[in-house]
């Protein structure tokens, strides 16, 4: 089976490196004999969609049956690293208010939590909720719908470094500050 880890390296701790992301992962059940000498070799490959995913983590059971039937079960588990870097937010501040300046600094680590040069960009999103009518079967009904749209999009140029960036909200609303990879659909906010 494979799930999401969080990626916390050690002096950034008030960063959020937490990648959005809608994808399942699906467990996975083989089975498979031994040969002569005990042994079992299976080959798991990586799909291609797992990349920008973050950091993944990965569990292994094997169960092997002696003689007798009796079960010995192992438990594996390891580290999928999709990225070459992973971007972190820093945001001070939950709440602002309008007309008021917001800073973030962002950084961008290798799986060793070092800082590392890249390029990538920053998008700040207002999420616009509207109430909409819609036909049902039984009727109409009121729904509730986000949509978002993009206020501001810059390209970071990572040199080794944190990167400050500010932001004035000129209307009330919610926001989401977004750091990716150039055309990736995952982002970190």
């Amino acid at each position: 089976s494979v799930k999401r880890k969080q990626f916390a390296p050690k002096g950034f701790e008030n960063y959020d490196f937490g990648v959005v992301d809608e994808t399942k992962y699906e467990k996975e059940q083989r089975n498979g004999i031994t040969d002569a000498k005990g042994e079992s070799k299976q080959i798991f490959e990586i799909p291609k969609d797992y990349e920008n995913k973050g950091l993944l983590e990965g569990k292994i059971l094997v169960s092997v049956f002696d003689e007798t039937g009796r079960p010995v079960h192992r438990l594996q588990t390891f580290e999928i690293n999709t990225q070459k870097q992973f971007f972190g937010i820093r945001q001070p501040s939950y709440f602002v208010g309008t007309n008021q300046p917001m800073s973030m600094d962002f950084v961008s680590l290798n799986i060793a939590g070092q800082p590392v040069a890249s390029q990538g960009v920053m998008e700040i999103v207002l999420l616009d909720y509207q109430t909409l009518l819609e036909k049902t079967e039984n009727g109409l009904r009121y729904v509730s719908r986000k949509k978002e749209k993009l206020i501001k999009s810059v390209d970071l140029s990572f040199a080794g470094k944190n990167i400050a960036q500010n932001f004035i909200p000129k209307i009330s609303g919610e926001y989401e500050i977004r750091v990716h990879e150039k055309n990736s659909l995952s982002y970190v906010s």
